[in-house]
């Protein structure tokens, strides 16, 4: 098995440890658009196929909603959603063609139930939420299932960063 992480520009070799029988690797993009698309065709070229996609994307904006910069809610909007989108875009022809293959988009329970100061992050998360829904049934006649996991606070830098930003006065608004 060979498992393939697609890190963005913010993203860093995340700390993941796997068995013997799986062969890590990942690839670190500078432009979404075209690196999603080469990140695949990498994959496809060597080993055929996509079996699994794991669309797993977070990047946090903090500060009120009302008060925030188009540029900080856009950076949110097109890592947290578009990116997904951009994945599946680019994967689900293939899985289409051999009618089968599993699309996991991971969303953040804030997209059901919003936070304060959290305004962007919990608007990109509901919009991964009801793409994955329109995904759901729109790849189903064609072989590729789609479900999307909702977990609560996990632990990890993000909201450190993000109380980091506003702690020294960097705030996005």
């Amino acid at each position: 098995m060979t498992i393939y992480l697609v890190l963005d520009q913010c993203g860093s070799n995340p700390p993941i440890t796997f068995d013997q029988r799986c062969r890590y690797d990942y690839t670190k993009t500078s432009t979404p658009t075209i690196s999603v698309e080469d990140a695949v065709e990498r994959v496809l070229a060597e080993h055929g196929r996509v079996d699994v996609l794991v669309n797993n994307t977070d990047i946090g904006c903090t500060g009120p909603l009302t008060e925030l910069r188009g540029e900080a809610m856009g950076r949110a909007m097109d890592v947290n959603f578009l990116g997904q989108l951009r994945m599946v875009s680019a994967v689900a022809p293939h899985m289409a063609a051999r009618r089968s293959g599993r699309v996991v988009n991971v969303g953040n329970v804030v997209g059901t139930a919003a936070t304060p100061w959290a305004g962007p992050y919990c608007t990109s998360k509901a919009a991964v939420h009801t793409a994955t829904d329109a995904l759901r049934v729109e790849l189903r006649p064609f072989g590729v299932h789609v479900v999307k996991v909702v977990p609560d606070a996990v632990r990890s830098g993000l909201g450190h960063a993000n109380t980091a930003q506003l702690a020294g006065g960097q705030a996005e608004w």
